[in-house]
C-alpha cells in the first residue's frame, strides 16, 4: 500500500506507463472500465464481435499500427527472401513478440490477441514462393504458430527414421519453425528462455518492450 504522497504518485505513474503501453500495441487491449464491458467510442466503427472472428481480427490488426506495421513487414520479408535466388529461396523466419493480450476484455467479451493477429495473417491469402514445393502458394494457418507459456499437450510427430514419438507442442512447433515450415512465429515472453529458435529466426519484431 502507498504510505505517503510520494507513493501515491509513483504508483500513478507506473500504472500510467503500464497503460500507456497497452495503448501504443493496440487501443483495444486499453480498457474503458474495470470490467471490460464497454467500448472505445473512437473505435465504435471497428467493433471486435466474437462471432466473426475476421472481422474482430482485420479491425483489431488494422487499428493497431504497430501491429500492422510488423504484419506487413514479416510478409514482405518472406516475399523477398523467397524470390532471392542467390539466397536459394530460403525464407528466413519471423518471430513477433508480444507479452499481453492473450485474455483481454473488450465490449463485455474476451479475446486472445494472438488469435486475432495469426487470423488476419492467414485471411490475407498471401502467396509467395515456397522453395519446398519449388511453386508458389498461399500461406496457410499451419505456416503460422503461436507459442505462450500456457501451452500444453502434445503432438504424435515421425522422426527422420520414420519412427513416431510423441513431443510437446511447444517442442513441435519450435522444431517447425526451425526446419523452415512455419514461417511465422507469434510468442510471449514463454519464447525468451529455455526455447532455441536460431536455427531458422530472421527477424524479431519486438512490439512489447519488457517493464523496466
Amino acid at each position: 500500500l502507498a504510505l505517503d504522497e510520494e507513493d501515491v504518485v509513483s504508483a500513478r505513474a507506473i500504472v500510467g506507463q503500464a497503460k500507456g503501453q497497452a495503448c501504443v500495441i493496440s487501443p483495444y487491449l486499453l480498457p474503458c472500465d474495470k470490467e471490460g464491458k464497454l467500448e472505445n467510442e473512437l473505435l465504435k466503427d471497428y467493433p471486435l464481435n466474437k462471432n466473426d472472428l475476421s472481422l474482430s481480427a482485420k479491425n483489431f490488426v488494422e487499428q493497431s499500427p504497430k501491429i500492422l506495421y510488423a504484419v506487413k513487414c514479416a510478409l514482405n520479408s518472406i516475399k523477398y527472401d523467397a524470390n532471392n535466388i542467390k539466397n536459394l529461396s530460403e525464407v528466413g523466419g519471423q518471430i513477433i513478440y508480444l507479452d499481453r493480450g492473450k485474455a483481454f476484455s473488450y465490449g463485455g467479451s474476451t479475446f486472445n490477441a494472438y488469435e486475432l493477429i495469426k487470423k488476419y495473417i492467414v485471411d490475407q491469402n498471401f502467396k509467395y514462393y515456397d522453395n519446398f514445393t519449388n511453386s508458389e502458394k498461399t500461406l496457410t494457418a499451419d505456416e503460422v504458430e503461436i507459442i505462450t507459456g500456457s501451452m500444453s499437450g502434445n503432438i504424435k510427430t515421425e522422426d527422420r527414421e520414420g519412427n513416431i514419438k510423441t513431443i510437446g507442442k511447444r517442442e513441435y512447433i519450435r522444431d517447425e519453425f526451425n526446419a523452415g515450415k512455419v514461417k511465422i512465429l507469434l510468442g510471449s515472453s514463454a519464447i525468451k528462455e529455455g526455447i532455441d529458435l536460431n536455427k531458422r529466426a530472421h527477424t524479431l519484431y519486438i512490439l512489447d518492450s519488457d517493464f523496466s
